[in-house]
């Protein structure tokens, strides 16, 4: 029997949601999320917003669709006591919010095992802070191949994640690892362990980094809220993207991205390929292709920039010594720091951003010119980069805080094949 975590009145729930693994369609039981008792949901948020994993379970999920605000939801896993059936309840949850428009993101500090494991990777983010990893779930956990199967789907699905990785998170004794050239392959063959052999999955925060699941570490909690706060808790680290670990393929074979997760593309082409074609088949004229491949040198520079002026703008680098604790709260007060050498390179990094994204636009506007009629294909999205780029450079002339959230997360999300 599955564990329903000592709770008799959900034991019928359980019964039937096991039996929808009969079939994929019967697999998504939104009706027995939707007609579970809600309950306790008055402590269910805080002051800042964030949400607790155990408010989360207590609540079948409840504590989740409630959660006020419009921003992306903190998730604070606090608790490792997830079983089978409260992992499925709180995922449907983050399902919902993601339908509502909202991202959720995971605050995991110290170790984050088993159910609490699998939450926190169907998240959109994870934030972690010192110490924060995730073990996965012991082979027995889920009890059923069937329902370990279709579990892994909808963690894969929700928080962008490989499929091979997420299925080991939910069990299994092979041993799994990353390499830099085949991504996520089975055995001991790459750089990063990710899974020993007969052991329970185990991802620290070299490992999240690797696959793109998390960034460096927050130095305490109230960090990792400022960044969620801020618009920023989803921006995958230098080098990585939630969608970007593949597994291994045969040869000729590209993998799909996971079914029902927007914004993941298929794997871009490597730098220095051939220019992508115009009418005919031929390739863009050199002074078009030359645009497009400095639109993609400023644009991959640009968003080093604002990784780096992202950590003064939530005050985890600079000296702060006025109420203001960071950029962005001295964009709302007008009260900067008094410390010059933080004023110096706050400023530096915001003129240079200015300075990139004024490049990046100018070729954006002449490109088509300089293609002389020939089509090209990444046309779509560099109209839409051209859109943001508007915004993000008004947010820095007028110190808008809010502006300067969502231009800059969405040019760190913004990928020109």
């Amino acid at each position: 029997m599955l564990d329903w975590g000592g709770r008799p009145d959900r034991a019928a729930e359980g019964f039937n949601m096991l039996s929808g693994f009969q079939g994929v369609a019967a697999f998504c039981v939104v009706g027995l999320a939707a007609s579970l008792p809600v309950r306790g949901w008055a402590m269910a948020q805080d002051d800042s917003g964030s949400v607790a994993l155990s408010k989360v379970v207590e609540t079948d999920g409840g504590a989740l669709r409630s959660a006020t605000g419009g921003g992306d939801i903190p998730l604070i896993i606090d608790t490792n006591e997830v079983t089978p059936l409260d992992a499925h309840l709180a995922i449907f949850a983050v399902q919902d919010a993601n339908k509502a428009g909202r991202k959720v993101i995971a605050v995991v500090e110290g170790d984050a095992s088993g159910g609490a494991a699998v939450v926190a990777a169907a998240c959109q983010g994870i934030a972690l802070l010192p110490d924060g990893q995730l073990t996965g779930c012991a082979d027995a956990w889920c009890q059923s191949p069937a329902m370990r199967e279709a579990m892994a789907k909808e963690v894969a699905s929700s928080g962008g994640r490989d499929p091979m990785v997420a299925n080991r998170l939910l069990g299994g004794t092979e041993a799994l690892s990353h390499s830099q050239d085949n991504g996520v392959q089975q055995g001991k063959g790459g750089e990063t362990t990710l899974a020993a052999q007969g052991k329970p999955m185990t991802l620290d925060a070299a490992a999240l980094q690797t696959l793109g699941w998390a960034g460096p570490p927050h130095a305490d909690r109230a960090a990792a809220l400022a960044a969620i706060s801020a618009g920023i808790g989803t921006n995958p680290p230098a080098g990585g993207s939630s969608g970007s670990s593949r597994s291994k393929q045969p040869a000729g074979k590209q993998p799909a991205p996971p079914s029902g997760k927007p914004g993941v593309p298929p794997p871009a082409g490597k730098q220095g390929a051939t220019p992508p074609s115009g009418p005919g088949g031929s390739a863009l004229p050199g002074p078009a292709a030359q645009k497009l491949g400095a639109i993609k040198t400023d644009l991959a520079e640009l968003k080093k920039l604002i990784e780096e002026f992202n950590l003064y703008f939530i005050g985890e680098k600079g000296a702060w010594d006025q109420k203001s604790k960071g950029l962005r709260e001295v964009w709302k007060t007008g009260e900067m720091t008094k410390d010059q050498p933080t004023k110096k390179k706050s400023t530096d990094l915001q003129t240079a951003m200015r300075q990139k994204a004024s490049a990046i636009a100018r070729n954006i506007r002449s490109i088509k010119g300089a293609a002389k009629g020939a089509a090209i294909p990444q046309q779509a999205q560099l109209d839409a980069l051209e859109d943001v780029l508007r915004e993000f450079q008004a947010s820095l002339e007028t110190d808008d805080p809010d502006k300067y959230s969502r231009s800059s997360a969405a040019i760190m999300g913004t990928k020109i094949p």
